[in-house]
């Protein structure tokens, strides 16, 4: 998740040198925040449960009613997330994507990392620029 190529920090390495929709120091913060990450779930493999590779919304499956299977779950949501926001906010896979939409992307980055446990009924509040008290990384120039 955090340091193959087409992980978190191959992706990072794919955003272009020249860009400076963001500050410097940003894909630095968030490559810590990750290996953070990393050594918190280390032990927790028990809680690992994947099946083919990569996870969307495509994954899953409805069975009938509100039954339904998910493909490629695993234990440490906040990384992927992470990774899944660097995918979308790539000015090389969503090229057309408005400014405000990627600063939003970028700021749910950080905020999503920041957290040790993933609010899933406060997820629009991850998109707001970080909050200064928990977070001093910048988004947007």
């Amino acid at each position: 998740m955090v340091g193959h190529g087409e992980c978190i920090m191959g992706l990072i390495d794919s955003y272009p040198g020249d860009w400076h929709f963001i500050a410097e120091d940003f894909f630095q913060k968030v490559e810590v925040k990750c290996i953070d990450w990393r050594w918190r779930i280390k032990d927790k493999g028990y809680r690992l449960s994947r099946v083919h590779g990569d996870f969307h919304p495509w994954n899953v499956l409805f069975q009938s009613g509100l039954d339904f299977w998910v493909l490629d779950r695993s234990l440490v949501c906040q990384p992927f997330y992470a990774w899944r926001a660097l995918v979308i906010a790539s000015p090389i896979w969503y090229p057309n994507l408005t400014d405000d939409v990627r600063k939003k992307l970028f700021n749910f980055i950080i905020n999503v990392l920041d957290f040790e446990k993933f609010d899933i009924h406060n997820v629009n509040s991850y998109f707001e620029p970080p909050d200064v008290k928990s977070s001093s990384s910048t988004v947007h120039r």
